[in-house]
């Protein structure tokens, strides 16, 4: 095989491999804008941004994309993540008290050793979500959530499933009204 049919391979086979492998990156504008103010909602692509070095106490970030955004052992307290965004993101070890994530989509986000004191989660969806070891997470606030049977509470999954199924029997931790989960299907 001559080289130009030899390069001509390589380059056709990288062109398409290339939109497997590429990964959406955050606008650099939106990081700034949350940097300065500490908002950064509605449209705002923080995706895969690594924030674990911003000042995030308060922050509105109500309707932001932060899909597998880094904000490992941020402190959110009392920030606004209203409809946001933040599966696959990694919120291990983040101080989350008096926060908001209703409606939030936290499908497979890492939650593991996050304080939820105070937080509110209504509605949140937490498939997948790793919650081992969270701190201060009451079953009300479970239960308070869409898709809280498919968690991941406990690193073994006979154990994951018996506090999932001791959940479903305590019956004083379950909402006044059905959680209204239709927004996830």
């Amino acid at each position: 095989m001559n080289n130009f049919l030899k390069f001509a391979i390589l380059t056709t086979t990288i062109i398409l491999i290339t939109p497997i492998f590429s990964v959406k990156a955050f606008e650099k504008d939106d990081l700034n804008q949350l940097k300065t103010s500490r908002i950064c909602n509605n449209a705002c692509d923080l995706s895969n941004a690594n924030l674990s070095e911003i000042y995030l106490v308060e922050a509105n970030l109500e309707n932001a994309n932060l899909l597998g955004a880094y904000l490992n052992e941020v402190n959110l307290n009392n920030a606004l993540l209203e409809n946001a965004n933040l599966s696959k993101a990694d919120l291990a070890g983040s101080y989350l008290r008096g926060a908001t994530f209703q409606q939030a989509d936290l499908r497979k986000a890492k939650l593991n050793r996050a304080d939820f004191k105070g937080v509110i989660l209504n509605q949140a969806n937490i498939q997948g979500t790793h919650l081992i070891t969270a701190k201060n997470l009451t079953a009300t606030q479970i239960k308070s959530t869409c898709n809280w049977e498919q968690a991941i509470y406990e690193k073994n999954d006979d154990a994951n499933q018996q506090f999932i199924r001791d959940l479903q029997q305590d019956l004083a931790s379950d909402p006044e009204q059905p959680v209204d989960c239709s927004i996830w299907k």
